[in-house]
């Protein structure tokens, strides 16, 4: 079987979105049960029924709207993980590997990152401002954080595997959807990683909390549990018309 192709980002990355408030938890919300939603609807196109075309129809608007969630995110992402993983690279003088390996194998980037909080979205923006470059950024900071020793509590591991999520990413290795669900379940050291920019921030227990109940529970349980505090009314309208076709209704027991 032929492998799938994933479409990559192209062009600029817009850190404009960095400059708006932008509340995680309702997008949060918003892309699990959309997630849910159109597997049902998937599973009920491929299942035999008979699919007219208010149903079809109904499908497409959930499909539609998915990837309309799932691209936003993403771009809000592509923009705030440079600021993420530069902000824990300001964190330099916490690493204990002798200085010439350090200089061998991240040097150039170390060099570059301001230790100004107010030079560091200035500098992304010049040096890191296509896919392009950002792909080569992540790469690098990927080494920098998994093949130096730094103290407990920065860098290391964990970041390595946050660089290394965006650059899969930018190099097209995973998809859209696995990027999102990947950035929202990522955590550094001190819990999930959107703690880095005033603009992008979430309550962490409110995003456990998310997290937790669309791993376990049905949608019509989501819907009752996250939708109706976090969901924006789109998302709500889309679920109602599903219910009046009878594809959420709950699991019934053996």
């Amino acid at each position: 079987m032929a492998k799938k192709h994933i479409s990559k980002p192209k062009g600029k990355i817009n850190y404009d979105l960095l400059k708006k408030k932008t509340d995680l938890i309702c997008l949060c919300a918003d892309f699990y049960l959309l997630t849910a939603m159109k597997n049902i609807a998937d599973m009920e196109s491929e299942g035999g029924r008979n699919f007219i075309k208010w149903r079809e129809e109904f499908a497409e608007m959930l499909t539609k709207a998915h990837q309309e969630v799932a691209g936003e995110l993403e771009k809000i992402f592509l923009a705030y993980f440079p600021v993420a993983v530069a902000s824990e690279l300001q964190n330099k003088d916490e690493i204990k590997t002798a200085e010439k390996k350090v200089e061998k194998i991240a040097g150039t980037l170390l060099e570059g990152i301001p230790d100004n909080d107010d030079e560091l979205l200035p500098y992304l923006e010049k040096n890191v401002a296509t896919c392009e470059s950002a792909l080569s950024f992540f790469e690098s900071a990927k080494l920098a954080f998994g093949k130096l020793k730094w103290e407990s509590g920065f860098g290391g591991k964990k970041w390595a595997q946050i660089a290394d999520t965006a650059a899969m990413r930018l190099s097209g290795k995973i998809d859209i959807v696995t990027f999102v669900d990947t950035a929202f379940n990522i955590e550094h050291h001190g819990g999930h990683i959107f703690d880095k920019h005033e603009n992008i921030r979430c309550d962490g227990r409110k995003l456990r909390a998310v997290l937790m109940i669309k791993r376990d529970e049905t949608l019509p349980r989501m819907e009752k549990l996250i939708g109706k505090k976090y969901a924006s009314s789109s998302i709500k309208k889309l679920f109602q018309v599903g219910a009046k076709f009878n594809w959420w209704k709950e699991e019934k027991d053996d």
